[in-house]
């Protein structure tokens, strides 16, 4: 299956096929096996059909891994870090019970964010726990003192991270629907989440290669956002400006806007914009 921009097969001769693909929302390109010298002295990207699926299986694996971690398995891991954070462990439990612990641990694995920074971790849940009762609301936090991993996570090798926006008229209008609602619901209108969702699929459709984008939000609506990709089965990483480390670059692709969707073909995308003055 091709990983690249068609126009590179075609330019040497080669015409992929467009079929379902299995690790994508949009079709795959798929090229036949004897091709594949062609291919590798061109210098361009495919995977072969085992790669594919071990693609697949760790696509499936990632999406429900959350389900593996629960108080048992936090309580294992917080054993095993004992002799090195012991202090802080300590603190953590002595504010937060151990069910609010392994919640937002595993509302972190659901998003795909790595929970290797045990000490980060920590800290944070020192620093909020007492004050954050939600464990929702205390991801949020973890997530902001995860920064430069989450950064990097979803930027580029020069650092740019390419970003759906939301225009200021339609994130004021979300955010005075949001405040007139329960703190606790987190949800949008229906009928201001299904407008919202309508934009960004089309956002999605133009745009050359959507899985290498993200949704940059306020931190109040990142939540809520979330909800919505997740119920519109959009597979779109959901951040918030607190997320992103000011070293980090920002280039927005596609805003979405309360009468019509923007979007920027790469070739005239909007400017790069150091995060340090964008925040």
């Amino acid at each position: 299956m091709l990983q690249d921009d068609p126009l590179h097969a075609q330019l040497i001769s080669l015409e992929p096929v467009e079929a379902p693909s299995p690790i994508a929302s949009r079709p795959g390109r798929w090229i036949g096996r004897e091709h594949v010298g062609a291919l590798q002295d061109a210098g361009i990207g495919f995977l072969f059909a085992d790669e594919v699926l071990r693609e697949v299986l760790d696509r499936m694996l990632r999406r429900y891994a959350a389900d593996f971690l629960g108080i048992q398995e936090t309580r294992l891991m917080l054993e095993q870090l004992e002799g090195k954070y012991g202090e802080l462990i300590k603190e953590v439990l002595r504010i937060m019970p151990l069910q609010r612990v392994a919640e937002a641990l595993r509302l972190l694995v659901a998003e795909g964010v790595s929970i290797r920074n045990r000490r980060g971790l920590l800290e944070s849940m020192v620093e909020w726990g007492g004050t954050e009762s939600d464990a929702g609301r205390l991801t949020e936090h973890l997530r902001a003192g995860l920064a430069r991993q989450i950064s990097h996570q979803y930027a580029d090798r020069n650092r740019v991270i390419s970003a759906f926006v939301l225009a200021p008229a339609l994130e004021e209008r979300l955010r005075g629907a949001l405040g007139r609602q329960d703190k606790n619901r987190d949800s949008l209108p229906d009928d201001i989440g299904r407008t919202v969702l309508v934009q960004l699929r089309r956002l999605c459709d133009v745009l050359p290669d959507p899985d290498l984008t993200v949704l940059l939000v306020h931190s109040e609506l990142r939540r809520c956002m979330r909800r919505l990709i997740v119920r519109g089965e959009l597979q779109l990483p959901v951040l918030s400006f607190r997320e992103l480390a000011t070293e980090y670059n920002l280039q927005a692709v596609g805003t979405v806007s309360l009468t019509d969707v923007i979007a920027r073909p790469a070739s005239r995308a909007g400017t790069v914009t150091p995060l340090a003055t964008a925040l």
